[in-house]
């Protein structure tokens, strides 16, 4: 489409807000600098006709500057976060998109009070979780949310243990009608911890982990051959020598494309290509150094 935001990324423009074209074909710009370290990244993005914007801050108060922006002036939504370690710098990364619901973003510097946030803007206003990222730095665990108003069923849990998390997951799809829509990893004392979110919803769903990125492609493109389902969550960590990927597909009838690059450059670039040649929006991105 002709719509589509140029940032550049180390004088390359790279960037992807869809939608954002002014009255004389003018896009906006900014500036991102990578410092040439790379790190690899995996991407989801779906067609779509919603305006949608995806960038990179070098700093927490210059992200949280700019998702406020574009939701002041553009009515975009957070509704996906990350943040990773490029040549000893963090950045932060988000997706925002067009909507009309009302929308939380917090980070909490424990889990506890992650927790209670999350509980309160349900309680209090109605809003679901939809996004979780959890992070390390320096001696502090960083937990940062994503909640948005709606009235499905809603769930959120933590296990110590993948059958744990896996039977907790089942409990919910076989009594509840409960979806799992996301999930991320975390090791912490030694121990790794599965979080989940799931939703009440009638789709068709499958939740797999591959060991390698080949089978977890493979899996994804047989569930969407063989079912019509749409990868929709991807994650990935590294336990031992072996760096396992975590999946969630959904049945579905969008265009969906899920690509990995070898460093942030060209993962920005691809994205570009597959809004302007395809139409469809990012919806999640995977770095492989959080």
């Amino acid at each position: 489409g002709s719509s589509g935001v140029r940032a550049v990324f180390n004088g390359v423009a790279t960037a992807v807000h869809a939608g954002a074209e002014d009255a004389n074909g003018n896009y906006p710009t900014e500036n991102l600098v990578s410092a040439n370290c790379p790190v690899p990244a995996a991407g989801i993005a779906r067609g779509g006709t919603w305006a949608n914007s995806y960038w990179i801050s070098a700093s927490r108060s210059a992200f949280e500057a700019e998702a406020q922006k574009l939701f002041d002036d553009h009515g975009r939504r957070l509704t996906w976060v990350s943040t990773f370690v490029e040549n000893g710098k963090r950045r932060w990364a988000g997706i925002g998109r067009s909507g009309t619901w009302a929308n939380s973003f917090w980070v909490s510097t424990s889990r506890s009070a992650f927790e209670a946030k999350a509980q309160e803007l349900f309680d209090d206003h109605g809003r679901r979780l939809t996004h979780v990222h959890t992070y390390v730095e320096g001696s502090t665990r960083y937990w940062m949310g994503i909640a948005r108003s709606g009235s499905w069923s809603s769930s959120f849990w933590i296990r110590s243990s993948r059958a744990a998390f896996e039977a907790k997951a089942q409990d919910l799809f076989d009594n509840h009608g409960r979806r799992l829509t996301f999930v991320q990893t975390y090791v912490e004392g030694g121990q790794r911890y599965w979080i989940g979110i799931a939703q009440g919803g009638t789709w068709a769903n499958s939740f797999w982990v591959s060991d390698g990125f080949s089978a977890f492609n493979q899996k994804a493109q047989q569930l969407f051959d063989d079912n019509g389902r749409r990868l929709v969550h991807v994650h990935t960590y590294v336990e031992g020598t072996k760096r396992y990927w975590v999946g969630i597909a959904r049945s579905g009838d969008w265009a969906n494309s899920f690509w990995l690059s070898s460093n942030v450059d060209s993962f920005n670039y691809t994205a570009q290509i597959i809004f302007d040649k395809e139409g469809r929006r990012l919806i999640v991105v995977e770095f492989l150094n959080t």
